[in-house]
């Protein structure tokens, strides 16, 4: 097989009064057979901000957020691609000076399957499934909250040239919203 890294990153650390940033992505992507590949996807961010002076020096908040993705995807026709991922995600906030400690993150799971079938050169058609499980929590407010939902979406993707039209219908399982379905229409443009 063939291997191929994709871009990779390490930000610089910017050292202003207002603004500590430290990031980086990464990617890569091993082609397996003829048509099945393996990637993962990685990023990650951590900021130091300040938001209110009258707090003092320390008047800032630090944020963290992460997310990795890691998938197959493999052609089994012509016409038909099935591509399935595992993705987390973490979005995290401290509350500084620490008279304040507040701390609060979300994280999220994400199993998803999809198949994609082109029908002709302007129709497609994209099929799939998705479970979703989130963890919130705040100490500030004592919480501690977890959710999940289950959903199962088609979207038909038709050229027109420099028009596309996507349309798109899901159905949600959500464990405290309870059941309901969401559509979607969009018309985009491709400028010359």
């Amino acid at each position: 097989g063939q291997e191929s890294i994709g871009p990779s990153a390490q930000a610089t650390p910017v050292d202003k009064d207002e603004f500590k940033n430290t990031g980086g992505i990464f990617g890569a992507e091993l082609d397996l057979a003829a048509n099945a590949t393996v990637y993962l996807d990685s990023y990650f961010q951590e900021a130091d901000v300040d938001y209110d002076k009258s707090f003092g020096p320390d008047g800032r908040h630090r944020t963290k957020n992460q997310a990795s993705t890691i998938g197959a995807r493999t052609q089994l026709t012509d016409q038909l691609d099935l591509d399935v991922s595992y993705s987390q995600s973490l979005n995290a906030r401290q509350e500084k000076p620490a008279s304040l400690n507040d701390v609060s993150e979300l994280q999220r799971d994400i199993a998803r399957a999809e198949l994609k079938a082109t029908l002709n050169d302007n129709h497609v058609l994209i099929t799939g499934l998705e479970f979703e499980d989130e963890a919130y929590k705040a100490s500030s407010a004592n919480l501690d909250v977890e959710s999940e939902h289950k959903s199962a979406f088609v979207q038909h993707e038709i050229d027109y040239g420099k028009h596309d039209l996507v349309l798109g219908l899901r159905v949600i399982d959500h464990d405290n919203f309870n059941s309901h379905t969401t559509g979607n229409a969009c018309l985009l443009y491709t400028s010359d």
